[in-house]
């Protein structure tokens, strides 16, 4: 139903904070990530606010702050 829960989906990939560290550690220094939007979709609901600590880093966005 949505291109983001199924699985091996053309439209998005699913990073780890690492994958997306040593991906711009290529082309770019200081490289910083953090973690977003802490939600989850549920068969019957979409982005449901999980109420868990943010110590976590579960959630949608991986923000990505580097240097070139």
């Amino acid at each position: 139903m949505y291109s983001e829960r199924i699985l091996g989906c053309p439209y998005t990939k699913a990073y780890t904070k690492q994958e997306a560290i040593d991906l711009f550690r290529k082309y770019f220094k200081d490289v910083n990530v953090s973690v977003h939007y802490n939600v989850i979709d549920l068969p019957e609901r979409r982005k449901v606010k999980l109420g868990i600590s943010d110590q976590y880093e579960l959630g949608w966005h991986l923000v990505v702050k580097a240097v070139k």
